[in-house]
């Protein structure tokens, strides 16, 4: 099955602060994206362990997270977490 989503039709229409969740059905190939853009900001490391905010143009789905997408001044950033079932 796949599971691809743009969500462009949702950042371009809601206000900054808006959240959107996704949550994983059967068997999910697929990814979020927004019109080619790279609006998608997580956490990530750096070369020396610290923290930082990385900007993608798309996220992978999985079928054992959970997805929270929150709209920022600038992109939208993305909580993933690990479902327990």
């Amino acid at each position: 099955m796949s599971g691809n989503y743009n969500i462009s039709n949702w950042y371009n229409s809601s206000p900054v602060g808006s959240v959107m969740d996704i949550y994983p059905y059967g068997d999910i190939n697929g990814a979020i994206t927004a019109d080619n853009k790279y609006i998608f900001q997580t956490m990530g490391t750096s070369s020396s362990g610290l923290p930082i905010i990385v900007t993608k143009k798309s996220i992978n789905l999985s079928n054992s997270h959970y997805i929270r997408l929150i709209h920022i001044s600038d992109g939208v950033y993305v909580c993933v977490s690990i479902l327990g079932y």
